[in-house]
């Protein structure tokens, strides 16, 4: 049973609602990565389990901030956790970081390993063509990331201040 308790029936019946969520529609867009979501532990899926393997793993929400017709949209990219700052370079993390292009465009060598001194947090800001597909409970979600074009618009940190906030205030409000 969970120490945490839920909120009164009064408290309930008499908040004031309000819808939350965007719809991003399913399409190519201009995005920017302004946040990591807090990491947590997934079941491995069967087709991926191996003999006497974990059953669950570490992953973590990168955030991107779109371009759609009302603003400024959110969507996420699901993302193993870097273990001991370790990421495969056939993980989709790595494969992620390597589309996204900052004004720092130092992250990788010429062999395609990370910089001295290369953090996650250096990668808020960047850019990246994001590829949003709706999942089976329709949900808009990344896809797949490219490359920034040139002389195309992107969103920056700044315009999605209000997403960032958001989150953070969805995550300190989750009463479980």
């Amino acid at each position: 049973m969970s120490d945490t308790k839920a909120p009164s029936l009064k408290d309930v019946l008499n908040k004031g609602l309000k819808a939350t969520g965007q719809d991003v529609p399913d399409g190519n867009y201009a995005g920017v990565l302004f946040a990591f979501g807090d990491p947590f532990m997934l079941a491995v899926s069967e087709k991926f389990k191996k003999a006497n393997g974990p059953t669950e793993r570490a992953v973590m929400e990168l955030h991107f901030g779109v371009k759609i017709k009302e603003g400024i949209g959110a969507v996420a990219y699901l993302v193993p956790v870097p273990e001991g700052g370790a990421t495969n370079k056939k993980s989709n993390l790595y494969k992620a970081l390597k589309a996204l292009k900052g004004a720092d465009t130092t992250f990788f060598d010429k062999d395609g390993n990370f910089k001295e001194g290369v953090t996650l947090e250096r990668f808020l800001g960047a850019n990246a063509s994001v590829q949003v597909k709706h999942n089976a409970k329709e949900f808009a979600q990344v896809e797949t990331l490219s490359g920034a074009m040139d002389g195309v618009v992107y969103p920056t940190l700044d315009d999605c201040k209000v997403l960032a906030e958001s989150l953070k205030a969805d995550n300190d409000n989750i009463p479980f």
